[in-house]
């Protein structure tokens, strides 16, 4: 039975122009309906129906019922959305992209989570902004899905279990004591967004920001001796990186959140770029690519300012191997992210010259960096292969069945095609867990371009 077709009942509204299926509903479900008449009421049309005829009319997203909804298998990829995601786009005014919030998305697996009952949940460190107050609700409602209580500015200590920042660096010392003192927890927003994607309560002691802030926990004490220790030990650290710009890319960010308070704690400036064509611009403005080296020397000084616009290359026209570590940007990405013929970074690093192509460095760098207080050279480090740094110059794998891949006349073509199915099963996984990095990095980037404040709440 084809799907039902309910068209808009407004012109105008924020789903305005698009088709929205929903799946994983029980028959006659009051909740779809008024779903449906939300969508239809702000200019969206709406598929219902049986889900392989939803599927077949290809709609722009699906709202699930539930959490943990996935696709049906043999079925094109449709992106996924959830009721809370149509709220929000309604109540701001604004169709919110999908992974804008990780609760917008169905996740792994059912919600809440039995675990996160007992934790009452305060957050604070967010950037102020014309925005600020969305995404402070936004945050709160993941905490109500995950399943705790979100506590209030008004909470008491005693109330609270777990204090989440969104930017650590902008926490209040005096809150951060106080909630060492107490016996709260300080954690990155990274926590929350994790316990999303993994379906799963994850160990505190990962994501605590004693170590971001540069502030010594209760339990290290504070004797003057270990102070002024740590005091010269920090000033020794912020030399490393003075002078550098570090570009990190969503899925880098995506991977460790702290990357950006260890290039800033080591002196250096830190842009967290969201797109490839974000990417080019600071490139030109590093006089990196051929574009902007045609424009200066190459010798500028960096811009001040975290965040700010990344300056200063090293002369094409000059470069070799060994100039690697006189680079004044280092672009930070993952190795699969740069290394795709076809990928949305293959013009960026076309357009910078073969010699300084090794600015393109594995997010380890950063972390060896850190841990070892000195700045480790960046060969040993290259995103891409040194033989020849061109994404366009890699042969693509060949997929079985090929050339590439043997196919033998004695084997049944039931074998063959099970094989196929297991390949593309591991290639679709391997898809998801990239994209599910991007999209917490993209999330943690917005968050950091945010106009900064010293707000404690």
């Amino acid at each position: 039975q084809p799907a039902a077709r309910l068209e808009p009942t407004a012109v105008d509204g924020v789903f305005s122009g698009q088709l929205i299926g929903l799946l994983g509903w029980a028959p006659d479900d009051q909740a779809e309906q008024a779903v449906a008449e939300q969508i239809r009421g702000h200019g969206g049309a709406v598929l219902c129906g049986a889900p392989a005829a939803v599927l077949e009319q290809r709609p722009s997203a699906c709202v699930c019922g539930t959490y943990g909804a996935a696709l049906p298998a043999g079925h094109p990829a449709v992106p996924l959305a959830t009721t809370r995601w149509v709220d929000a786009c309604i109540a701001d005014g604004v169709c919110h992209a999908r992974t804008s919030f990780p609760h917008f998305e169905p996740g792994l697996g059912p919600m809440p989570l039995a675990d996160m009952a007992d934790c009452s949940i305060r957050i604070t460190a967010l950037p102020a902004s014309g925005d600020s107050r969305q995404k402070r609700r936004r945050l709160e409602e993941l905490i109500e899905v995950l399943g705790a209580r979100v506590a209030q500015v008004s909470s008491r200590w005693s109330e609270l279990t777990h204090m989440v920042c969104v930017v650590p660096e902008l926490l209040d010392k005096k809150m951060y004591d106080a909630a060492c003192r107490k016996g709260v927890h300080a954690l990155s927003i990274q926590w929350l967004f994790d316990c999303f994607r993994l379906n799963a309560r994850q160990p505190e002691d990962r994501y605590g920001i004693a170590d971001l802030l540069g502030k010594l926990d209760a339990s290290q004490g504070t004797q003057a001796a270990a102070a002024a220790a740590t005091e010269a030990a920090s000033s020794f650290a912020a030399d490393v990186l003075a002078g550098l710009s570090v570009l990190i890319s969503p899925s880098a960010l995506g991977s460790d959140s702290r990357l950006p308070l260890m290039a800033e704690e080591l002196g250096g400036q830190v842009r967290a770029w969201r797109s490839a064509g974000e990417l080019r611009g600071l490139l030109d403005g590093a006089k990196l690519t051929t574009l902007g080296s045609a424009g200066g020397d190459g010798g500028a000084s960096p811009s001040s300012g975290t965040d700010g616009g990344a300056s200063g290359g090293v002369d094409a026209s000059g470069a070799s191997s060994g100039s690697l570590n006189q680079l004044k940007t280092v672009v930070l990405v993952d190795k699969e992210e740069v290394c795709k013929a076809d990928g949305p970074l293959a013009e960026c690093v076309a357009a910078v010259p073969a010699a300084l192509r090794g600015c393109f460095a594995v997010p380890s760098w950063l972390s060896e960096t850190f841990q070892q207080r000195r700045r480790l050279p960046l060969e040993a480090f290259r995103a891409l292969p040194e033989a020849d740094d061109s994404p366009a110059a890699k042969r693509p794998r060949r997929g079985l069945g090929e050339l590439g891949e043997a196919a033998y006349a004695w084997q049944p073509a039931s074998l063959r095609s099970l094989e196929v199915l297991a390949e593309d099963s591991r290639a679709r996984e391997m898809r998801t867990k990239a994209q599910q990095k991007v999209n917490a990095g993209l999330r943690l980037a917005e968050l950091r371009h945010a106009p900064p404040s010293r707000l404690g709440g």
